[in-house]
């Protein structure tokens, strides 16, 4: 059924790991595979028996108690949706649950700017990484693009984006389709032209040869090796907390607005805003020049 509706949606890598995850838990927990789960919620409706005394909705309260009490917040929340979009997914109908007490959520710390790595801990962690890994630290904190975005590089976008002093890359957020463009600096360039020279790459490779888990688990260990601890159970040094340096420190200390820090991370507008409000290419690669030193970490 997973498969089916993997295939189906046609989910991002991420996506499915979310929703793998999910539903991983949610058959454990009730000692049944999805597929069980599933023809058990359309018998149910087969037979017409009332919302509140379905399986189903005891299944679903059972997931979301032990989700808040073992999750943080936000994932317990994501797990809880996955699951009730898998039953939609298959045409199960599904009513609202009961309210529940918020007091038993495991809340999540909100992530403050002091919880990011700073300047100098990505130097450090440049210092220590192998070539690949430290040429991914540096394009994430100087572009803002994702894990994801980054390992789907080939050298073709590269030699594209690196026409100009500034190089600019023209990408598609795989999650949501959407077009945008974002600068990295000439110095982060240099040396991945460096490395695409060193290994001889060809123009239809990838960019950078390692796997999401080997970039995780490398990620992982420089984190311990720097001593940088925890936020909400997670690593401070990990891709997304250097896609957060990269926002927030425009945000902080330059006159780029959210807007803007959106349109480089390729983050969605609603439809209004995309029809009327649009960017400058070049007013934001002329920012983006003044502004170099802050995001700059070589």
């Amino acid at each position: 059924m997973l498969t089916e509706f993997i295939k189906d949606r046609n989910l991002s890598p991420s996506s499915i790991r979310n929703y793998t995850s999910a539903v991983r838990i949610y058959e454990k927990l009730n000692n049944k595979t999805l597929t069980e789960l599933i023809d058990e919620a359309e018998r149910e409706e087969i037979e017409k028996i009332r919302w509140k005394d379905r399986k189903i909705k005891k299944r679903l309260i059972n997931y979301r108690s032990y989700l808040y009490k073992n999750r943080v917040e936000t994932t317990a929340a994501k797990y809880l949706t996955n699951i009730q979009t898998i039953y939609r997914h298959f045409e199960i109908e599904l009513q609202t649950l009961p309210t529940f007490n918020s007091r038993q959520i495991n809340k999540t710390k909100e992530i403050k700017f002091k919880d990011l790595p700073t300047k100098e801990n990505i130097k450090d962690a440049c210092k220590i990484a192998d070539t690949t890994t430290e040429l991914i630290i540096l394009l994430i904190a100087t572009s803002g693009l994702s894990k994801i975005e980054i390992l789907n590089l080939t050298v073709d976008d590269f030699i594209k984006a690196n026409r100009s002093e500034i190089p600019i890359f023209y990408l598609t957020r795989k999650k949501t389709g959407k077009e945008f463009f974002t600068f990295t600096t000439p110095k982060t360039a240099l040396k991945i032209t460096k490395h695409i020279k060193k290994h001889n790459l060809k123009r239809s490779d990838t960019l950078f040869n390692i796997t999401e888990s080997t970039l995780t688990k490398n990620m992982q260990i420089i984190n311990v090796e720097l001593n940088l601890g925890k936020v909400n159970n997670y690593s401070r040094f990990r891709c997304h907390m250097l896609r957060k340096y990269h926002a927030s420190n425009l945000l902080n200390n330059t006159s780029f607005t959210i807007d803007e820090i959106d349109t480089l991370q390729g983050r969605s507008k609603s439809k209004v805003h995309r029809c009327y409000f649009l960017n400058d290419e070049e007013k934001l690669k002329e920012k983006y020049i003044k502004y170099l030193k802050v995001i700059d970490v070589i």
